[in-house]
Parts: C-alpha cells; sequence; structure tokens
C-alpha cells in the first residue's frame, strides 16, 4: 500500500516495535511498581490506560494511507 519492499518494512517494523516496546514495558512496569505500592489496583489501570492511550494513534497508522504520516518522517 505504500509501496515499500519488505526489508524497508521489515527495519521499520522492528525499530518501531522493539524500541516501543521495550520503553512500554520498562515504564509500565516501574508506574505499575510505584503507584501499586499506595493500591495495589494500579498493577490493572496502568495497562489498561496504556492500551487505552495507544488506540487512536494505532488505528490511524494502521488505516493511513499516508508513508510519511506511518512512519513519522518529515
Amino acid at each position: 500500500m505504500h509501496g515499500l519492499d519488505v526489508a524497508t518494512i521489515g527495519t521499520w517494523l522492528s525499530l518501531t516495535t522493539g524500541i516501543g516496546g521495550g520503553l512500554g514495558v520498562f515504564l509500565g512496569g516501574y508506574l505499575a511498581d510505584k503507584m501499586g505500592k499506595k493500591n495495589i489496583r494500579w498493577y490493572l489501570w496502568i495497562p489498561l490506560i496504556a492500551g487505552l492511550l495507544k488506540f487512536i494513534p494505532s488505528t490511524i497508522f494502521i488505516f493511513s494511507d499516508n508513508t510519511q504520516l506511518v512512519l513519522g518522517k518529515k
């Protein structure tokens, strides 16, 4: 759909998934542990909030036909 070859798509997906996923896991765990000390419910709320926050941008990226928007390039 965007006219990219498989190698380029693989590179971009690995970078965004690897970096974003790694940061998300680390920061999510840190926040859950920090907030969970006050109230154990935060262990559920942190992933729920993160999932809701990523829903709209993910939907835009999946259905967009603008390559610059999808890859975050100018």
